[in-house]
């Protein structure tokens, strides 16, 4: 099973959790940065544009 790791698909990134499901609606903590996704768990918010978000907020980490 894949699990902890960013998977591309169709120019979209995504992110799957330590149980290999995909991370959704929530905040990512992947490497020491923090990312935003969507409900369908696709990328919207990369490192830069979400620094004012604390990393404890974080559900789903790496």
């Amino acid at each position: 099973m894949v699990t902890n790791t960013w998977y591309q698909y169709n120019k979209a990134w995504y992110y799957l959790g330590l149980d290999g499901t995909m991370c959704k609606s929530q905040l990512v903590e992947s490497s020491g940065k923090i990312y935003a996704v969507d409900a369908d768990g696709k990328i919207i918010a990369e490192p830069g544009r979400s620094r004012q978000i604390k990393p404890e907020l974080c559900r789903c980490r790496y």
